[in-house]
C-alpha cells in the first residue's frame, strides 16, 4: 500500500439508500466498498437516507463494519412532484442540514 493511502484512515461514505441487505445494484456496490475498505483497516463513517427504519439486525450488521452510522429520514411530499428540482434531490434535503465532521480524510 502506498504512503498516501496508509496516512488516510477515515472515509465518509454518503449513500442515497441504506446499504443492507445488499439486494440490488446500488446497495451491493456501496456495501462491497464498505467491506473492502474495512478489511484494509480504514475507519468508515456512513451517512444514508431511509424511508423506513431498517431492521435492528440489519443496522447491527452495518454498525459492525462502520465507525459511525447516521440515518437521515427521506421526506416525500405530494407537492414535491411539482418542484423544479428532481424528486430524488427534494426528498434528501436533510443532507443539507447535516454539518459534516471535519475528521474525514476522504468523502465518497
Amino acid at each position: 500500500m502506498n504512503d498516501s493511502i496508509k496516512k488516510c484512515k477515515c472515509i465518509l461514505i454518503i449513500s442515497s439508500d441504506f446499504v443492507y441487505p445488499p439486494n440490488h445494484g446500488g446497495r451491493v456496490d456501496v456495501w462491497n466498498k464498505i467491506l473492502c475498505l474495512n478489511s484494509l483497516g480504514f475507519n468508515i463513517d456512513l451517512i444514508t437516507t431511509i424511508k423506513r427504519k431498517p431492521k435492528k439486525e440489519d443496522i447491527d450488521i452495518v454498525k459492525s463494519k462502520v465507525n459511525k452510522l447516521m440515518l437521515i429520514h427521506r421526506k416525500n411530499n405530494i407537492k414535491d412532484i411539482f418542484s423544479l428540482r428532481p424528486l430524488q434531490i427534494k426528498s434528501r434535503n436533510q443532507y443539507l442540514l447535516f454539518l459534516f465532521p471535519p475528521h474525514q480524510d476522504y468523502i465518497y
